[in-house]
């Protein structure tokens, strides 16, 4: 080949000699002879492996993984969340030095993931969502100091899951969930805060299918079980005829979404919280755990001080103190509660503070947002509720299950309100704080029978008033450039409880309004 200018190429010569030529052929030739060797020869290997362990060849290998491969992933996991969450912690002593930051990210709950997926797009979806809720980074760069518990004899060993309401803003709620890890990590330490604190997003129902629906069925577990079915393959024709559960059921057949007369913001939201606290219990219920504590992470609910008629510190003493047979013990409503029922225990806190702990028979009240649940609690509700369905579980929780008789004599539940009727289905107390009208308060003993108080005459409305006022000297707030009082602080909480109750009950008579008109299901219709 000679080039367009008619000067030889330095190739040139390979072209024109022949012996040249048939030198380099042969060569190309042996070259080719010797791929073509190596490709028959791996297709016909393929066919031999096919032609013996069958068309899914994949198989072999899936099949060779051994079993600690999947206890390894776990590990990885829980490791994981435990450094998010100690990563939380960081970043709150970090906010206390340097003033506001972006809120930080907090792991959610392992328990609620992994599942198999259930809709097409649920694996993409939940993928997506753990992206969102895992930090780039699981410790800051730099080591800040972490916030120290102030409580040293101070004890938590039982979960704590602080879940967000459903449509919650997000960055609001993780900015919440900071602002709780900080008080429970100054209230039990670092280690016990790492252990036990679980965070979830709330169940949105406005948003199947995809990870909401995944978790709503990760909710259903045991109830799935107790109807002879299995929630990583669902057959929701066993929860079709269940009050309020069925909604899962009655999507639209198209889309998988929400379907009227679910839509309605009066049932669509409470929907959405009725699953968001099924999946505490039945996370509560995976981890073995034999009381555990659910806390709304809300606006207005969460452990503010407002809310809460304990002492944050009391959790532990609560967990460890409160009656063999208690199903649920409420945290919150610290306007009600002390209705002259005998005291079922009264013992003292880590600091002293003297807890009592009373049957609960308040009716017409709205609003489980703070309360400790048993294993019992989760055992009984369950069974329940693949019998009879749910409801609204702000008052279906407290004023329903924990305050209405509904069991006969033998047990059995014969209704809300029903003759024949003799017994709540749950066994339900409240816990209060007492603070001491003396100036220097005597410290309880160990044993409730050592303390001869009268109750009544010390009982106070204001068990958090203190604590209130010290949270808020503690973020800086001032009025006029004053110190809060603590008496300023126990008549703002009074505010803000009342104001909380009269919202939840609003609410409550919203939805009960909504489903008569629209004729869903109740649980009487299951009798």
């Amino acid at each position: 080949m000679s080039s367009t200018d008619g000067v030889a190429t330095e190739d040139e010569h390979l072209l024109s000699d022949p012996e040249k030529r048939a030198e380099r052929a042969h060569t190309g030739h042996s070259v080719a002879r010797f791929l073509a060797s190596v490709v028959t020869f791996a297709v016909c290997f393929v066919l031999a492996l096919h032609f013996l362990v069958g068309p899914d060849i994949t198989a072999v290998s899936r099949a060779a993984e051994p079993a600690e491969a999947a206890a390894e992933t776990s590990r990885r996991e829980a490791r994981r969340e435990a450094e998010s969450l100690l990563s939380s912690i960081e970043r709150v002593a970090s906010r206390e030095e340097r003033g506001p930051v972006v809120a930080a990210r907090v792991a959610p709950d392992p328990a609620s993931l992994g599942k198999k997926a259930i809709d097409s797009d649920a694996d993409a979806e939940v993928a997506r969502a753990e992206k969102r809720t895992t930090p780039k980074d699981a410790r800051p760069e730099t080591s800040k100091a972490k916030p120290s518990s102030i409580h040293s004899n101070a004890r938590l060993d039982a979960p704590v899951y602080l879940v967000s309401a459903p449509g919650d803003d997000a960055d609001a709620a993780e900015a919440r969930a900071d602002e709780i890890v900080a008080r429970l990590t100054r209230a039990f330490g670092e280690d016990a805060v790492v252990k036990h604190a679980r965070v979830l997003a709330g169940v949105d129902a406005t948003r199947w299918p995809g990870s909401e629906l995944r978790e709503t069925v990760y909710a259903l577990k045991s109830v799935f079980a107790l109807l002879g079915g299995d929630h990583r393959r669902p057959d929701f024709r066993l929860v079709r005829d269940l009050p309020w559960v069925g909604a899962v059921a009655a999507r639209d057949a198209d889309s998988g979404k929400l379907a009227p007369p679910w839509t309605h913001d009066a049932v669509a939201a409470p929907l959405g919280s009725l699953f968001s606290h099924m999946r505490a219990w039945q996370s509560a219920a995976d981890a073995g755990a034999k009381r555990a504590f659910f806390v709304e992470n809300g606006a207005t609910t969460g452990l503010r001080p407002s809310h809460l008629d304990v002492p944050l510190a009391a959790l532990g003493a609560i967990a460890e103190r409160a009656p063999e047979d208690a199903d649920v013990v409420i945290l919150n409503q610290p306007l009600f509660g002390d209705d002259g029922a005998d005291v079922s225990a009264r013992f003292a806190d880590a600091d002293g503070n003297a807890i009592e702990i009373r049957p609960w028979r308040q009716r017409g009240v709205a609003g489980a947002t703070a309360y400790m649940f048993t294993d019992t609690f989760v055992a009984k509700v369950f069974a329940h509720v693949a019998k009879h369905g749910a409801d609204a579980p702000d008052a279906w929780l407290l004023d329903s299950m924990c305050a209405a008789d509904s069991a006969d004599e033998t047990g059995a539940f014969a209704g809300f309100d029903a003759r024949g009727a003799a017994a709540p289905a749950l066994r339900c107390y409240k816990a209060s704080g007492v603070r001491r009208s003396v100036k220097r308060p005597e410290r309880l003993g160990d044993d409730a029978g050592e303390e001869r108080l009268d109750a009544r005459k010390d009982r106070s409305v204001g068990a958090v008033g203190a604590e209130t006022a010290a949270l808020r000297r503690r973020m800086g707030i001032r009025a006029a450039k004053k110190k809060t009082s603590a008496g300023d602080a126990r008549a703002e909480a009074a505010r803000e409880a009342r104001a909380y109750v009269a919202a939840r009950t609003a609410e409550a008579a919203e939805t009960r309004a909504y489903v008569e008109k629209a004729h869903i299901r109740t649980t009487e219709d299951t009798l």
